[in-house]
């Protein structure tokens, strides 16, 4: 048996869906300390139309859902995700997010 409880698990299932305790070092490969949850308001550029010489405009959009690939199915979650421009290929596959368009009104 085990002295602990810090590996217990219930199920077999939940034996290899339980998470070891880590030592603390954490990945934090993003410089900018930049993260992406639900609720943040980003900028980027969006081109309007078809074609190569489509124009190109800055657009704001609010994140309503961030996914994280979990067993090979997309699951919504609510902890913050890293984000930078220069992540690699497979870290930027483990992570995506819905976001809807915001309007500009007169009033700001």
């Amino acid at each position: 048996g085990s002295e602990s409880k810090a590996r217990k698990a219930k199920t077999l299932l939940g034996r290899w869906i339980c998470k070891t305790p880590s030592s603390g070092d954490k990945d934090t490969e993003t410089v900018d300390g930049l993260f992406i949850e639900r609720g943040t308001v980003l900028t980027m550029n969006v081109a309007l139309g078809g074609g190569a010489d489509a124009p190109v405009t800055s657009c704001r959009y609010r994140v309503m859902g961030v996914y994280v690939k979990f067993y090979n199915k997309w699951l919504l979650t609510s902890e913050k995700q890293p984000w930078a421009r220069n992540l690699e290929d497979d870290k930027k596959k483990k992570c995506r997010f819905v976001a809807r368009m915001i309007n500009k009104d007169s009033s700001g």
